[in-house]
């Protein structure tokens, strides 16, 4: 299955954030600024994508088990 533009760097950035210290903003402010490529449509798709997964993850983590 090949994965959109965003959706790939939405899962980049999710697997990435998992093994790392930061605060979720700092973290997609210094993810964003490496990949300039994202352009501010995208950027706001994966922000959005991201804080509600995180936001919702216990009930999600929930749901799947």
């Amino acid at each position: 299955m090949k994965l959109s533009f965003p959706e790939y760097h939405l899962f980049q950035l999710l697997k990435r954030f998992e093994n790392q210290h930061l605060p979720l903003d700092l973290f997609l402010s210094q993810y964003f600024r490496a990949h300039k490529q994202l352009g501010s449509k995208d950027r706001r798709t994966i922000a959005q994508a991201v804080y509600g997964m995180c936001r919702w993850q216990s009930l999600l983590d929930h749901l799947i088990d």
